[in-house]
């Protein structure tokens, strides 16, 4: 997997993936996730990405970085709001985020009710990518489909207006940091791979993180 460095470079974030196979944990670790025993630092790591065409990319991931002992992920598959509240509750739990990494696949994503007229269109993934890059207390990671338009047709952008907004928000990752490529023949499992070195190899100093207590409670 390649590491790109235009535009923007998120600070304390040096990445150096290589292309080395699958980089997926072994099966026994992967078999249940895994909390932080009694005093260990976490670090709470949401994973955007667009909803059913990244649903199997996004499981592996979720797996992958809650079977280890370092990382506490969340996904959309944690969301319980209804869409009127969605951004609300994606506001609040990016508030413990420490990571925020980003997959993009062929889709952008469902939009945001527009509010008032002339409001721009905007998916719920771009939106809370933005939120995200807001914050100063999270470092974003970006991971883009290489070659999404070679993407099985089910996984691409269905119309001319779904796909100009796509590559408008990809051109806008390009800009604003570090980004790595994904590959069409890249399976969910090496994809979470590359994500969790990516993750390995980040300066935990910088980041907040918190800690389990012995009564299972946390604390920043």
């Amino acid at each position: 997997m390649e590491v790109h460095q235009l535009g923007k470079i998120e600070p304390a974030i040096e990445l150096d993936i290589q292309n080395t196979g699958d980089q997926s944990a072994p099966e026994h670790q992967q078999s249940a996730p895994q909390a932080g025993q009694e005093g260990q630092k976490l670090y709470t790591v949401f994973v955007g990405s667009t909803y059913k065409d990244m649903k199997d990319i996004r499981a592996a991931v979720l797996q992958r970085l809650n079977s280890s002992k370092e990382y506490k992920a969340i996904g959309m598959e944690d969301f319980t709001a209804a869409d009127g509240r969605q951004l609300e509750y994606i506001r609040d739990r990016l508030k413990d985020t420490d990571i925020y990494v980003l997959i993009l696949g062929g889709r952008y994503g469902s939009l945001i009710p527009k509010t008032r007229p002339g409001e721009e269109d905007k998916s719920y993934t771009q939106k809370e990518y933005e939120m995200a890059m807001e914050d100063p207390d999270i470092r974003v990671l970006a991971f883009l489909c290489r070659k999404p338009g070679d993407l099985p047709e089910k996984k691409r952008w269905k119309d001319d207006k779904e796909h100009e907004l796509l590559t408008k928000f990809i051109d806008k990752v390009k800009d604003d940091h570090t980004f790595m490529f994904w590959d069409i023949e890249d399976s969910p499992e090496k994809i979470a791979g590359d994500v969790y070195q990516s993750l390995s190899q980040m300066d935990k100093n910088v980041l907040r993180g918190w800690v389990r207590g012995a009564s299972g409670s946390s604390a920043k």
